[in-house]
């Protein structure tokens, strides 16, 4: 679930070209529409290659394999 909410509050903040620092900002209702309204390559638009975290790194890499393969579905 981290994984999804994640994804969802990065791509609203992408969407809407939010500063760092605006990022705490972001109502949580939007995030949720985002959760649900979007495709699953869209949660992933303008996510890094690598992370810092392994965790990160490997939810990441499994959602991209889901998604890529057509087993997820967000909208």
């Amino acid at each position: 679930m981290e994984v999804f909410a994640s994804l969802a509050a990065h791509a609203v903040a992408v969407d809407a070209s939010l500063f760092a620092s605006e990022f705490e900002t972001l109502p949580l209702s939007v995030v949720a529409d985002a959760a649900t309204g979007k495709q699953d390559f869209e949660l992933l638009a303008g996510l890094p290659d690598t992370f810092a975290d392994d965790r990160d790194d490997v939810a990441v890499q499994v959602f991209r394999l889901y998604a890529d393969t057509g087993l997820c579905s967000s909208g």
